[in-house]
């Protein structure tokens, strides 16, 4: 994956108000295989991996 790519993962999920280190290696973890496999725009991507996520949490 681009290193920018990463970046603008990270700064996506960032942007949401999300700060644990260990929910955003989690989320970025899905959103960088969806972007990878699915061809989703980070954004999509990301906002997908936060609904898993919080999915997963409950």
């Amino acid at each position: 994956m681009k290193e920018e790519n990463m970046e603008d993962i990270i700064d996506e999920i960032v942007s949401k108000g999300i700060r644990d280190d260990k929910v955003i290696d989690e989320i970025s973890s899905f959103a960088i295989q969806l972007v990878e496999n699915e061809a989703y725009l980070v954004a999509e991507a990301v906002a997908i991996a936060i609904k898993e996520q919080e999915f997963n949490r409950k």
